[in-house]
């Protein structure tokens, strides 16, 4: 992130004479530019958010962008920042947590001007920097139903929820994505068909462990993924109208838009720069896990 010398010299100037009047509190502060968690005009709008570490996660500003392709500029997150401590709250904090370490550089020098110590998430202690992505992953989450409930952004059921990412660890969830884009990519669908279920042990979970897996795609390729069987019995009562009811666990993996796909999922997906695309739709689609009988929930 680049200030201008002279939006940086004006920014401090504002701030001296702020740290004048403006009464300076033992806070932490945490401010960040997030995509927020619904869509609008097709795009996922940026958002500014001021939160207080030190208030349970008390959201003290916030600002929906009216630009939803471009990410706010340096001047913009500056102007937030100033308008929050100057006329909105009237008071300064005494640290100031930024995601970004380039941010957190740029504004070492402007922040200082009035006795606000910055740090960057990555310098903050393990115990900490838990709480403090709890905080603002629930901030984000409600000032996104706040928006929702205005009608200034529109999200699905589905998109609202947890995803793989709530229940995976990083590493496990990083190597589902990578795993999902190796699936999609070799066309399984169109020399497989769902009524061909293939075994599948697991002796890293237990010796005798082992899953049934078919594909789906081969009749309809608007229906991409696989469905997974913890027994041969329950893919025959499913798949052939087979009587009684399933006895074990059915999953199912499906592929659909990123306008479906869980928000927490999709940002993960681009902070770990995992690479998803196919030849299987212009744009990228998402792996879904869901339970049930063709049901996305």
């Amino acid at each position: 992130m680049f200030i201008s010398i002279e939006i940086l010299e004006r920014l401090k100037s504002f701030l001296r004479v702020s740290r004048m009047t403006i009464p300076q509190t033992r806070d932490w502060w945490y401010c960040g530019v997030f995509r927020m968690y619904g869509w609008r005009d097709g795009m996922r709008p940026y958002c500014l958010l001021l939160i207080s570490l030190s208030e349970a996660g008390s959201i003290l500003a916030s600002r929906i962008m009216s630009n939803s392709h471009d990410a706010p500029t340096p001047e913009e997150l500056c102007e937030f920042i100033s308008t929050s401590i100057n006329e909105t709250l009237h008071r300064r904090p005494a640290h100031v947590v930024f995601a970004d370490s380039l941010v957190a550089n740029t504004f070492v020098a402007v922040l200082d001007q009035i006795g606000v110590v910055v740090h960057h998430m990555n310098q903050l202690p393990s115990n900490r920097f838990s709480r403090t992505q709890t905080v603002v992953r629930r901030s984000l989450i409600e000032v996104s139903e706040r928006a929702r409930r205005m009608n200034t952004i529109t999200a699905s059921n589905i998109c609202r929820s947890a995803g793989i990412t709530a229940f995976a660890s990083k590493s496990l969830a990083r190597e589902f994505f990578i795993s999902a884009a190796e699936f999609l990519r070799s066309h399984a669908w169109s020399w497989l068909t769902d009524l061909q279920p293939m075994e599948v042990r697991l002796p890293t979970i237990h010796k005798d462990q082992k899953m049934f897996v078919s594909i789906l795609g081969f009749h309809d390729t608007a229906q991409i993924g696989l469905r997974l069987f913890s027994n041969l019995q329950d893919f025959q009562k499913q798949t052939f109208g087979l009587g009684g009811d399933i006895q074990g666990s059915v999953t199912h993996v499906l592929f659909v838009s990123e306008r479906l796909a869980s928000f927490a999922d999709v940002d993960f997906v681009h902070e770990h720069q995992i690479d998803i695309s196919s030849d299987v739709a212009m744009d990228n689609i998402w792996p879904v896990i869901t339970t049930g009988y063709w049901r996305i929930c």
